[in-house]
């Protein structure tokens, strides 16, 4: 899929919601003094609500998960899960001093 047309298969749209939930999910993580630690879907569906927060995240096609059966705090728990062992790899693990 080149992004212009809706996936036609399950995985397409679990690519394309689990693509576009990284960059909300990390920049959560980059404004948690803990990092991933303690992060949970709550706090992130608070984000998605503010415009400016990760402004260049698409929040419909983060919705679309629904389309895989998911609700929105379900999704936002598997790539909390996802991708906190990868914070360091990403450079997203807290300051520890």
């Amino acid at each position: 899929n080149n992004g212009t047309a809706p996936p036609d298969s399950l995985l397409g749209w679990a690519l394309r919601c689990g693509e576009t939930v990284t960059g909300l999910v990390a920049a959560n993580a980059l404004v948690r003094p803990g990092g991933f630690a303690g992060m949970v879907p709550k706090s992130l569906k608070k984000k998605m609500k503010e415009k400016s927060f990760a402004a260049n995240v698409d929040r419909n096609t983060i919705l679309e998960c629904e389309k895989l059966g998911l609700t929105l705090d379900e999704f936002f728990q598997i790539a909390i899960e996802a991708m906190t062992p990868l914070a360091p790899l990403l450079g997203l693990s807290p300051n520890v001093e």
